[in-house]
């Protein structure tokens, strides 16, 4: 018997990467997993393929995060299947590459800001009202990014979002605590995802160089920061609220940026 198991768990962005881990962790530990994706169909359906094998409930929803009417649409399909969600987990992300801040684009700008930021303040509102009403002692959990740490040119609109979101974790975990609402981050490094993928392919060597250069040595993997999620969603983590947690592999000490 897992620690979660009864324990439902919504992932956003799950058809890959980070999210995917996230799902297979909780569902190893018993959870039912509900999960969305946006545009990667089948990255969803070898997921939910391998969510199957575990043997735990789930279900794959297509949504798109920065349509805040749609938002509403997709917690109906959600409670529809799942009677409640006891951990949100925010954790797609969008990353328009820009050649520099001057030519970044308004659309790019308000895509990235309402994926990044506006879906998961929205998700949060209404997850959280739903665990007030059935009294869910609840957690939440916000995927940002070293980011908003370590600059680079052409991704001003990207930090921004995520130093948004950071915000976000401070302010909702002020505003629901008295709920025992608990909601925090995590800020991932160099972490071998789709979403850095291009980065990679255009500077493979740039890239391995950069991991050897962290004090540990290498690059981080999804499932580092799948663990993170267990533990911040845990009895364990009862008394930790509005942080978010650094895991760069001690990046942050030296900026190998």
């Amino acid at each position: 018997m897992g620690v979660y198991e009864g324990k439902k768990v919504l992932i956003t962005g799950a058809s890959s990467g980070i999210g995917r881990q996230i799902s297979l962790a909780f569902a190893t530990e018993g959870a039912e997993i509900a999960f969305s994706y946006c545009n990667n169909k089948s990255g969803a359906e070898d997921t939910q393929n391998l969510l199957s094998k575990i043997g735990i409930k789930s279900s794959a929803f297509s949504v798109d995060l920065s349509d805040a009417q749609g938002l509403d649409l997709f917690l109906e399909k959600v409670y529809k299947e799942f009677s409640e969600i006891d951990i949100l987990i925010n954790n797609a992300g969008l990353l328009i590459p820009s050649l520099n801040f001057l030519t970044t684009s308004l659309q790019s700008l308000q895509k990235t800001i309402s994926v990044n930021f506006l879906g998961p303040f929205i998700l949060t509102q209404k997850i959280a009202q739903q665990m007030i009403d059935k009294s869910i002692r609840g957690s939440i959990i916000n995927i940002s990014s070293m980011s908003t740490r370590f600059l680079s040119a052409g991704s001003t609109h990207y930090e921004c979002s995520k130093a948004a979101l950071d915000a976000l974790t401070k302010g909702a975990a002020y505003a629901l605590a008295p709920y025992h609402i608990r909601v925090n981050g995590i800020a991932p490094g160099s972490i071998a995802t789709k979403i850095n993928l291009k980065q990679r392919d255009e500077d493979p060597e740039g890239w391995i160089k950069r991991s050897k250069k962290l004090p540990l040595g290498e690059e981080g993997r999804p499932a580092d920061i799948a663990n993170a999620c267990l533990f911040l969603s845990s009895k364990e983590a009862k008394w930790i609220t509005g942080t978010t947690l650094v895991i760069d592999g001690g990046a942050s000490l030296i900026n190998p940026f």
